[in-house]
């Protein structure tokens, strides 16, 4: 396997194992002007539920808690 190559089920050569469903961390990007909002929200109640949906947003996959954010910031590439 090359790195970049797509993780699929039942493939011969194993890039990942998953040894646990649960629990499970998700990690997504989240928008600059909704950050305050949110760390505000964390202070108050140290959790907030989210909610993960296909990429359709037709079908609810699972429900969770957010439990802490990560401090890492995305930018943009050098054009």
């Amino acid at each position: 396997m090359d790195p970049g190559n797509v993780v699929q089920a039942g493939g011969t050569n194993a890039l990942v194992v998953i040894t646990q469903m649960q629990p499970t961390t998700v990690i997504f990007i989240m928008a600059e002007d909704s950050l305050g909002q949110v760390q505000g929200q964390m202070r108050k109640t140290h959790s907030l539920p989210v909610e993960a949906w296909d990429r359709n947003s037709t079908k609810e996959l699972a429900t969770g808690k957010l439990l802490t954010i990560n401090n890492q910031i995305d930018t943009p590439p050098a054009r």
